[in-house]
């Protein structure tokens, strides 16, 4: 089982990735294309399929994976897009608001009593189900995502 600690830390390494590879991907992709390059993508792969090995919980890797590349931990408070709606033993539903990596790990973990903020609501009409993947998570290589993201190009007559 992974601890609330190595949890972190490997999330950390991860978002550490992250951050190099969109420092990369600015310094390789013009401006008037879009693109990302990533030097680590089948690592970051690696590391969220370890981790869901080891916990064993529901769609741990899904929920990695909308933390990392989802969720806008950016936004006011009104427009964040981090709850997520359990019904627990009595039928009663919940909205949890997963802030840090502590409540993420609680929920990957169904230890729902320690996620700090919570509140009885029925869940909306287009209930959320964790569906971002890591674009390797298809079995696309780096250059098939670059491929794709060139579909739009048009080659210059110079």
């Amino acid at each position: 089982m992974v601890t609330l600690e190595d949890f972190k830390k490997y999330i950390g390494h991860i978002t550490a990735q992250m951050a190099k590879d969109d420092v990369l991907s600015d310094l390789l992709v013009c401006e008037d294309t879009s693109g990302w390059v990533s030097t680590a993508a089948e690592l970051i792969d690696d590391v969220i399929e370890l981790i869901s090995e080891q916990i064993k919980g529901e769609c741990t890797a899904d929920w990695i994976s909308w933390w990392l590349w989802e969720v806008d931990r950016d936004e006011k408070d009104g427009n964040k897009n981090n709850h997520v709606w359990i019904k627990n033993e009595d039928e009663q539903t919940y909205k949890y608001s997963i802030e840090d990596l502590d409540d993420l790990y609680y929920l990957i973990t169904e230890q729902y009593e320690q996620i700090k903020v919570k509140v009885p609501e029925e869940a909306p009409e287009n209930d959320f189900e964790p569906s971002v993947e890591h674009p390797n998570f298809t079995g696309e290589t780096l250059y098939d995502v670059f491929m794709r993201s060139m579909d739009s190009y048009k080659e210059s007559n110079n």
